[in-house]
């Protein structure tokens, strides 16, 4: 899909909610019916985060969508006076993105009570950085160092390193006020889902930082530090998801105290066959480990059999591909191949 069809297909979906929201203000929210009785007590419940939210939003748009950086300084700096002032002058534009949420949300929760009463738990991912241009981090600007950049280690699939253009969370701010933003996002998140997967979860041990000009450096340095800072912030977590389940996505370059920990918190990674290892070398997808065991291939990440899909065709075709692969994406040479995909998950 192009970047024309998408802005057309945006633009169509973005029209067809104003609609329905002016006939939702003039049926129902101007005449207290029922949907508005649960649309006020949604607006209410979320608020901590709605009114910000939908306020960001209308002051976006009406800027043309510049960056909130580049508003003017009252807005930009969040002074009082002026946030008054546009949420009374925005006030219907506030209320439709709240009205959105508000249909994205009923929607969710009827999807989930479905999957719920089949016996499916759902499962979302709770990402570990934010955009610099976003309602959070225009509404919490102290949390948040935006003159250093986070990204990840250098690594043998990114010998580089990666700089991911994000803010870097100021864990010592955060702590003034017992983290509240950070359980208020988790429990939000458990409010949707039946388990939460924490991505990046090395970052709440330890944040790769990249300044402007400089080394290039973790935040805390020391191994001690960031234990002590990884398990208290997994601890604010866990209190906050509540009865829903954390899992940690450990992958890439996270080191063995981080393991460790994430054990003694009883806090399950994830393993992705293409980057499991055998010592220093990775296994194989078409041989077994030193061990006699294989890596269990259900624990294939989706995009990750997307790639290697591409990646066979790169080579020769799929049928050119290791057995456990071709079984994986359902293409076989023969019929001993089907018996050999019969695999054995190995012990952790």
């Amino acid at each position: 899909m192009s970047r024309t069809d998408r802005r057309i297909k945006r633009a169509a979906k973005r029209r067809a909610l104003e609609v329905a929201f002016a006939h939702f203000v003039a049926t129902e929210w101007e005449r207290g019916s029922v949907r508005a009785a649960a649309f006020r007590r949604f607006r209410a419940a979320e608020s901590a985060w709605l009114d910000d939210y939908a306020l960001f939003r209308a002051l976006r748009e009406r800027r043309g969508g510049r960056e909130w950086t580049a508003w003017e300084p009252p807005l930009r700096d969040r002074l009082p006076g002026a946030l008054a002032e546009a949420r009374d002058t925005l006030a219907r534009a506030c209320l439709f993105h709240e009205y959105v949420q508000w249909v994205a949300a009923e929607q969710w929760a009827a999807a989930r009570r479905e999957a719920t009463a089949l016996g499916v738990r759902l499962m979302g991912d709770l990402a570990f950085m934010l955009s610099a241009d976003s309602a959070d981090v225009w509404a919490r600007q102290e949390e948040f160092a935006r003159d250093v950049s986070l990204g990840a280690p250098p690594d043998a699939f990114s010998q580089g390193g990666q700089d991911w253009g994000l803010p870097v969370y100021r864990w010592e701010a955060m702590a003034r006020n017992d983290h509240a933003w950070l359980r208020a996002r988790v429990a939000r998140a458990a409010s949707l889902f039946a388990a939460v997967r924490l991505d990046h979860v090395v970052g709440f041990y330890r944040q790769f930082v990249i300044p402007s000009a400089g080394p290039r450096h973790f935040v805390p340095a020391e191994e001690a530090e960031q234990l002590a800072l990884g398990e208290r912030l997994l601890g604010v977590v866990r209190a906050a998801a509540g009865a829903a389940g954390v899992t940690g996505e450990d992958l890439g370059v996270v080191p063995d105290f981080v393991r460790r920990s994430l054990a003694t918190l009883a806090i399950p990674g994830y393993r992705v066959l293409r980057w499991e290892r055998d010592g220093d070398v990775f296994i194989s997808v078409d041989e077994p480990s030193a061990q006699g065991s294989w890596i269990d291939i259900s624990k294939i990440a989706a995009d990750t059999v997307t790639r290697l899909k591409a990646e066979c065709r790169a080579l020769g075709g799929l049928r050119g591909c290791p057995a456990i692969v071709r079984g994986q994406i359902g293409i076989f040479n023969n019929h001993k191949e089907i018996i050999a995909s019969e695999i054995q998950i190995a012990p952790r």
